[in-house]
């Protein structure tokens, strides 16, 4: 999948989203609750992974992103006092794993693969269950 279309299929359910709110706000849900609701889904499914697709995608489609929150913030959708989109996405962008690695001196850097393969490596080939298993016969059926 490309990122235009991640952009494309993103929109997409958060416009379905929207129909829901329309109808929690026609249930009687207060303005505070389709906000939280809002940033719950809606935010949330926009900022997923955005640090790695928010370099593949074009212009155009990067502008489809404020369009749509600023529909959002004219239904009452949107907190007031949420940041602009792309302040959002630069925060993403500089809390992930990968940019406060290349900030970090070298010696700070740490594989955590190599706990795991420590780990794997002192596992009995083994066990109880294993060899109590391959000593049975096999079930049959008559």
């Amino acid at each position: 999948m490309s990122a235009s279309e991640h952009i494309h299929n993103v929109l997409s359910d958060n416009a379905q989203t929207l129909h829901a709110l329309h109808v929690l706000r026609h249930h009687g849900l207060n303005e505070i609750g389709l906000q939280t609701v809002f940033r719950a889904a809606v935010v949330s499914r926009l900022m997923y992974a955005s640090p790695a697709w928010r370099g593949f995608v074009t212009s155009s489609d990067l502008q489809r992103v404020p369009g749509f929150i600023r529909l959002c913030r004219r239904n009452h959708y949107c907190p007031p006092d949420m940041p602009d989109i792309d302040e959002l996405m630069d925060e993403a962008d500089r809390q992930t794993t990968f940019s406060q690695h290349l900030e970090q001196p070298a010696s700070y850097i740490t594989c955590p693969a190599a706990a795991e393969v420590r780990i794997v490596a002192e596992l009995p080939t083994q066990t109880a269950c294993s060899r109590q298993a391959s000593s049975t016969k096999p079930w049959t059926l008559d």
